[in-house]
């Protein structure tokens, strides 16, 4: 007799999760919304006729996409 099939049932793995520096997390959401708070003055200025200079939107963008990484980073999810 074999029992009730527990010893056959497939284990399944707990997945640990890395450990996140919340304050560290707190500090890269307020950067980034300070972002994103650059970006909507840059579209404010657009939607009144005004033309701006490409590097601001390139200056956003980069301080966007380095924010995310750290972000990313802290998260443990790396370059993902």
């Amino acid at each position: 007799m074999r029992g009730l099939g527990l010893v056959d049932a497939p284990r399944t793995r707990t997945r640990r999760r890395a450990l996140v520096d919340v304050a560290a997390l707190a500090r890269l959401i307020g950067e980034l919304n300070r972002i994103g708070g650059n970006i909507n003055q840059i579209l404010k200025r657009v939607n009144f006729g005004e033309t701006p200079v490409a590097h601001e939107f390139h200056e956003a963008l980069a301080g966007h996409l380095e924010i995310i990484a750290a972000i990313r980073d802290a998260m443990g999810l790396g370059g993902k």
